[in-house]
């Protein structure tokens, strides 16, 4: 498994889709595998959603309830995904009438076709009664916004550049609010790849202004991870308590032991849910991370896990992260990776992996 796809809420349900090789544990016959949780801690897998090969790959998308019977199916759970060639890649969309067991593809495929070989991860959400999309043109380092008032016909509004030569593609987009100091502000978060820490890939997230149809940024982008094992993450549409809820895949795509099957029989894991918020702090705003598992606060005494005072870095492993503030770290260890938090969450670093055991 690799990336999360189609997080949504509905009808009591938290619905976590993501990237999968139904037929094996290595990459290939991408589709949408399917997992869903009431309390986003413990998951009952389900069968595959949307079925791909190695033709055809069903790539990452988002999923949306239109309640509304905009797209004409019914109230239906909607997802929208890239589809892939070796040639093309082009938006689609399929619909599910019994909470996401079984999805029936739209025979008006594709509904945004830009003749693009790298044009990929629509992230669909709501916005002032119509859909907007944010998807990106991966080697060209934009976030192109469409608007729709079906999820069928989309017009294209604009598109968000950042210029970074080290960055090969931009993938896996998320826009979205969060208040701060009583206002709201709104933050695009990209993953890169390569060009993250290290120069693998990572995730980035920048904070602007949004007005339906352009993406403004006003400050530098930061890390939202500043580890090597947080890749492709999006947050959950429609979640019932108001909540800005973010999962990442904890993996990166050029380790050399990304293929953990050696010692085991799977291969990819996800981060813990984590619920995001702003705060600001040295002159800028910031993400802030708070993990929705129990966590054990620790002060950083583990010849892993250190806390350098006097530089202000957080190390975990050969990994580290400036940080200046209460020295007490949030700590989540697994069999096979461990999630560090700061005190106020402006810090987090993921890592999965052999070496983190």
């Amino acid at each position: 498994m690799n990336d999360p796809n189609g997080l949504l809420w509905h009808d009591g349900e938290y619905h976590l889709f993501y990237q999968h090789n139904p037929h094996g544990n290595l990459w290939g016959n991408m589709s949408w595998g399917h997992a869903v949780s009431q309390d986003l801690v413990t998951w009952n897998e389900l069968p595959v959603a949307i079925e791909g090969n190695n033709e055809v790959g069903i790539f990452s998308g988002s999923a949306v309830f239109d309640s509304e019977n905009t797209a004409g199916f019914g109230k239906a759970i909607v997802a929208i995904y890239t589809s892939a060639t070796s040639e093309i890649q082009s938006q689609h969309i399929a619909f599910s009438l019994d909470k996401g067991r079984t999805f029936t593809r739209y025979e008006g495929n594709p509904v945004l076709d830009e003749n693009m070989s790298e044009f990929r991860d629509p992230k669909v959400f709501r916005f002032n009664n119509e859909w907007r999309m944010v998807v990106v043109k991966a080697k060209e380092h934009k976030a192109a916004i469409y608007s729709s008032k079906n999820l069928k016909k989309w017009k294209h509004e604009s598109d968000f550049y950042y210029p970074d030569k080290e960055i090969a593609v931009w993938e896996c987009p998320d826009l979205f609010p969060l208040e701060v100091g009583g206002k709201t502000t709104w933050v695009m978060i990209i993953s890169v790849n390569p060009g993250g820490i290290n120069d693998l890939s990572g995730t980035k997230y920048f904070i602007g202004d949004f007005d339906g149809k352009i993406f403004t940024t006003h400050q530098e982008p930061q890390w939202l991870d500043w580890g090597r094992d947080n890749y492709a993450g999006i947050t959950f549409n429609d979640e019932p308590q108001g909540r800005r809820i973010f999962i990442g895949w904890m993996n990166h795509w050029l380790k050399d032991n990304r293929d953990m099957v050696v010692d085991t029989s799977w291969n990819g894991s996800m981060t813990v849910p984590r619920e995001l918020s702003l705060t600001k702090k040295d002159g800028a705003i910031k993400l802030v991370q708070t993990p929705l598992v129990e966590t054990e606060v620790v002060s950083p005494t583990d010849p892993y896990i250190s806390f350098d005072q006097s530089e202000q870095l957080i190390r975990v492993g050969d990994y580290t992260a400036p940080y200046e503030g209460d020295p007490q770290l949030r700590v989540l260890r697994d069999h096979g990776s461990v999630e560090v938090f700061t005190g106020d969450g402006t810090v987090a670093i993921t890592m999965a992996g052999k070496d983190v055991i």
